[in-house]
Order: structure tokens, then C-alpha cells, then sequence
């Protein structure tokens, strides 16, 4: 039925709206284009990592505070 698809792509959305901005910022840190200083940093990987569930918590609270999920 189409409300089933409307599910459906309610939640697929909702799903790619949370995904893409930690995929930019995992590419941003895994390109080539960095300079290596910035690369030898140990504390960048967690720096990332927190940043990715920082953006994702903030998405997700936004998104059931506009009651969308």
C-alpha cells in the first residue's frame, strides 16, 4: 500500500540524514589531501570518532523532538 511506502521511505531518509554527515567527515579525515602533521596526530582518530556521535546524537534528538522519528 502506498502508506507502507511512505514508511518506508520515511525511515530510509531519516536514515541517510544521520549517515551522511559522519561519511563527510570520515572522508575529509581519510583523504590524501591532509597534510601529513595533521595526519600524525594520535588524537585525531578520536577526535573524529566523538565528533561523528556528537552530530548523530544531535540529529537524532532533533529529529524525535520534531516528532519525525
Amino acid at each position: 500500500t502506498s502508506h507502507r511506502t511512505q514508511e518506508i521511505m520515511r525511515v530510509l531518509t531519516i536514515f541517510i540524514a544521520v549517515l551522511m554527515p559522519a561519511e563527510l567527515l570520515s572522508s575529509i579525515a581519510g583523504s590524501n589531501t591532509i597534510p601529513a602533521s595533521w595526519m600524525n596526530n594520535t588524537n585525531i582518530f578520536l577526535t573524529t570518532v566523538i565528533l561523528q556521535i556528537v552530530i548523530l546524537g544531535g540529529m537524532l534528538y532533533l529529529f524525535r523532538r520534531q516528532k519525525w522519528i
